[in-house]
């Protein structure tokens, strides 16, 4: 059994030793190494479970302030356990774009970019707002600022309305940065999943791919268990080089 320090019934503010506390009773043997492998930049780790974290998150919620006005420090479960309170936040859409503009700039690493995007929720009417602020943060010069807006995009916005728009952001997008390219493959794989045609005229029209995001886009689109045989032969046959 979890040992559950934190409530939302408890009258006393939450505190960073106790959920720093809750966090160590979490950890799992061996986890905090395979994750180092994974992470690049990511400070300490403990050895929580994203599960976990997102547990801890969800019964937070009416408390989300006080986790996400935590400082930013060098412990990657702290900074994940703020994306994830902010998916599970009960605020609305513009508290939870301002606060993410602000979790953007203190991010240094593809989970914590990514939890937070995948953590987000919205409705069709929050749609455009969240729109705004993906394209906002892909103007950005930052490696995970710019991530992060294209993984809120892939996660949460690929659909009949924005699909072009999207083609319009990977044009002018600044490419180069690793974890930038890689979420712009990644983009491009969801996207053909749900649209093979549209992407398949953008990807082997006019694009501003560089020859490596284009490289990955097709790599992962090969590799998707949901794109069928035939269309994977298709991306094969059209590979080439790109300069």
């Amino acid at each position: 059994m979890h040992r559950e320090l934190l409530s939302e019934s408890d009258n006393m503010a939450i505190t960073y030793e106790e959920i720093i506390d809750e966090l160590k009773a979490c950890v799992k043997d061996g986890l905090a190494e395979f994750s180092a492998k994974l992470t690049p930049n990511c400070g300490l780790i403990l050895g929580v479970s994203v599960k976990d974290i997102r547990r801890i998150a969800k019964r937070l919620k009416s408390d989300y302030e006080a986790v996400l006005n935590l400082p930013h420090n060098n412990i990657l479960e702290i900074n994940l356990l703020k994306g994830c309170a902010l998916g599970y936040a009960d605020c609305d859409i513009d508290t939870k774009c301002r606060y993410l503009h602000t979790l953007a700039k203190e991010f240094k690493n593809w989970q914590e970019t990514d939890i937070t995007a995948c953590s987000i929720k919205v409705k069709l009417e929050e749609k455009p707002r969240l729109w705004e602020t993906a394209l906002l943060l892909t103007c950005k010069n930052g490696e995970f600022e710019i991530r992060q807006g294209i993984v809120l995009i892939l996660a949460s916005l690929v659909d009949s309305f924005y699909i072009n728009k999207i083609f319009e952001v990977l044009n002018r997008v600044t490419y180069g940065a690793y974890y930038v390219d890689m979420a712009a493959a990644w983009l491009l794989s969801v996207c053909y999943v749900k649209f093979p045609n549209l992407t398949s005229d953008y990807l082997f029209g006019e694009n501003k791919l560089n020859a490596f995001t284009y490289s990955k886009a097709l790599q992962k689109i090969i590799e998707s268990y949901r794109v069928n045989d035939e269309d994977k032969a298709f991306i094969r046959s059209k590979r080439k080089n790109k300069s």
